[in-house]
């Protein structure tokens, strides 16, 4: 996928600039990372709803290591979204800038 090639290619902005995209294919690029983060930031608030639960289940002691296990593992997926995100945004910024380029070009 596009995501793979950008980071084999050294970057996004490198990545963005040897591709050469056109206008139309610039702008496909930039509301499919628009979405990404928009379902990143869902997932994340998933997460948050999940960890209060499990935060809620500590407080009895049957379920403590099952809690603090499943908390374990939701602190991790929340470091992995959160990092995607950062990237997301990263490659937004760069397509962002390939346009403006592009514009100041013709």
């Amino acid at each position: 996928q596009w995501s793979s090639e950008n980071e084999e290619a050294g970057g996004e902005g490198s990545a963005v600039q040897s591709l050469a995209l056109t206008p139309v294919a610039l702008a496909r690029r930039r509301k499919e990372v628009l979405v990404n983060c928009l379902h990143l930031e869902r997932l994340g608030l998933l997460v948050s709803r999940a960890a209060s639960t499990l935060t809620a289940l500590l407080a009895r002691t049957h379920f403590m290591p099952f809690s603090l296990a499943l908390l374990t593992i939701l602190a991790r997926l929340r470091l992995l979204f959160a990092q995607h995100l950062s990237n997301d945004v990263q490659r937004y910024n760069s397509l962002s800038g390939a346009a403006q380029q592009q514009q100041q070009q013709q």
